[in-house]
């Protein structure tokens, strides 16, 4: 075998494996997220915007009091996951500033599926 072909191979399974571990990486990120039940706290309510920026089109406002589920942040914008109204406001992003954080919703959200225990 030529050194060219040497080479090609070598470059074909570094490429085959970079894109094996890229695949890896992103699938343990998003097992990682975690979904938290927040409270909106500010009174006129809270914009939810298509990017997580304050700059990005307006999609919807959540009112006042209304219980969002998203990723759970501390600071930033976060990606709403669940328990809004309507399907356009899902994946937009709000203001984690204007929330309060009630609970961690991960396990409830996985384990829903999970049907009827039986009784014993």
């Amino acid at each position: 075998m030529g050194t060219r072909s040497v080479v090609a191979l070598m470059v074909a399974g570094a490429a085959v494996t970079g894109s094996a571990l890229a695949g890896t990486a992103s699938a343990e990120t998003r097992a990682e997220v975690r979904t938290c039940e927040y409270l909106v706290t500010a009174r006129h309510g809270l914009r939810v915007h298509t990017r997580p920026n304050a700059h990005s089109p307006v999609v919807g406002v959540l009112s006042h009091g209304q219980r969002p589920w998203a990723d759970c942040k501390r600071r930033g914008f976060t990606e709403i996951r669940g328990n809004v109204g309507g399907v356009e406001l899902r994946h937009g992003f709000i203001n984690v500033k204007h929330l309060k954080l009630i609970r961690d919703v991960t396990d409830d959200r996985v384990s829903a599926g999970a049907g009827r225990q039986p009784v014993r």
